[in-house]
């Protein structure tokens, strides 16, 4: 061992002994080592491997792969024959390719010219909806949001925005005519577009936040006969309700958020489909006709205007979806609204001066949302509140109210302030009523 160096035996697990260092085990330190023997066998033997290596390194072998080379590499070529046969032979290719890059053009969109930004084909243009589409970005003073609105541009189906919040869509029929027209977050100051009432197909309008909208809403809106739905939002448009008739079929009229003024027109109970009207967040004054919604499950929104008078007895007929006249100055008893077999799911009478008896007033198991607040309801809250299955909103403050609340498990999802500022409401979410019976304990006060 005194030839090897502790090189030779490092970096095992667990070797000991000269010339590594020793061991320190019951094992004399200098018993013979197996070992060395054992390593000597493989590491001083007549190597073989030497032998080995020289009969495929050095030996005069004909090396069959050159052979195998040159059989793909020099070999008698067929390849570039085959080659030759698809590059040189009288191509069908370019009949096959002529006859789609350059048909005698059946159709046109290779000639139509696209939007700078896609060459992505979606419709065909119509040359005068493309005028009138010039006409009315004039008419809204050339807004950043329509720099894309250029001579031959896409219109159909594209969208168009100026790269922060501002944004821009249209809809077409396949002929390019436009159907829906939708704006949203649009920052300049421009009178409703007169252009509009020019588009002839025009089925929808949708403006969402246009602040800078200003001027009345042009009568011609009233003409469109295919115009089902028109969506109007925080604008400063002003005058009156457009005075729709029979004429247009429409189904959804929302201008809300707005300045309009004036009455809410009767023609607007001529509309035998209208299943939502919002005029709400404006300065309406005067009653509200009968009939302005259909039968079957309409919406009704009127809140924040400053209508006056009662509400129509014809509207006890109207199985509602949801009615929001609050925030006026309605008077009357409404109970004629209410009923075990209603539909309606929400309901905001709130801040008016309605007055009614409010103990003969039953429930309906659908209604979820019910705001009775600030107005002269008297009498006591009957069963039917703290039964109603879905009602989970209810507000009756600064009513006339009085007696004690009645039981069950509603009553556990509301809050003494949905009940406060009535005559003597007394019970649970409230103080409890002090008559006849014994008093509570002191826990139960603590409400």
């Amino acid at each position: 061992m005194g030839q090897f160096n502790a090189a030779v035996f490092a970096n095992n697990t667990c070797l000991c002994g000269d010339p590594l260092p020793p061991c320190f085990n019951s094992a004399p330190i200098s018993a013979p080592a197996p070992v060395p023997v054992s390593t000597t066998q493989f590491d001083s033997a007549p190597a073989p491997a030497p032998v080995s290596t020289a009969q495929f390194d050095s030996a005069p072998v004909p090396a069959p792969a050159p052979v195998s080379t040159q059989q793909f590499d020099s070999a008698p070529a067929p390849a570039p024959v085959s080659t030759a046969q698809l590059d040189s032979a009288p191509a069908p290719a370019p009949v096959s390719t002529t006859q789609f890059d350059s048909p005698p053009a059946p159709t046109p969109a290779p000639e139509m010219p696209h939007d700078s930004n896609s060459d992505i084909y979606i419709s065909p243009r119509d040359p005068n909806e493309e005028k009138l589409l010039f006409k009315m970005k004039e008419q809204l003073g050339n807004p950043d949001v329509l720099h894309g609105w250029v001579k031959g541009f896409e219109y159909c189906g594209i969208g168009f925005s100026n790269g922060q919040d501002s944004f821009v869509i249209l809809y077409c029929t396949d002929t390019g005519r436009v159907t829906n027209l939708r704006f949203k977050d649009i920052h300049v100051s421009a009178p409703f577009p007169e252009a509009i009432c020019e588009f002839t197909e025009l089925e929808s309008i949708e403006i969402y936040h246009f602040p800078g909208l200003y001027g009345p809403i042009p009568s011609c809106i009233t003409e469109l006969i295919n115009l089902r739905s028109i969506t109007i939002r925080e604008t400063s448009l002003s005058g009156s309700v457009p005075n729709f008739s029979n004429k247009t079929d429409l189904l959804g009229l929302i201008i809300s958020s707005s300045q309009l003024s004036g009455t809410i027109p009767p023609s607007l109970s001529t509309l035998p489909h209208l299943g939502s009207l919002d005029l709400s967040s404006n300065y309406l004054t005067g009653t509200i006709p009968p009939g302005l919604v259909p039968d079957n499950t309409p919406m009704l929104f009127l809140s924040n205007n400053n209508l006056t008078g009662e509400i129509p007895k014809s509207y006890g007929l109207v199985n509602f979806f949801m009615i929001h006249v609050g925030n006026n100055q309605l008077s009357g008893d409404v109970s004629f609204l209410f009923g075990k077999q209603k539909t309606a799911v929400n309901m905001d009478l709130s801040n008016n001066d309605f007055e009614f008896d409010l103990s003969s007033v039953e429930l309906s198991d659908r209604l979820y949302k019910l705001d009775l607040s600030h107005n002269k309801i008297y009498g006591n809250v009957p069963d039917s509140f703290a039964s109603a299955a879905r009602l989970s909103y209810v507000n009756l403050s600064f009513n006339r109210l009085c007696g004690e609340l009645p039981k069950g498990s509603n009553m556990e999802k509301f809050n003494a302030v949905d009940f406060v500022n009535n005559t003597c409401l007394c019970g649970n979410p409230l103080p409890p009523c002090f008559n006849s019976a014994p008093a509570p304990a002191p826990e139960s006060t603590i409400h």
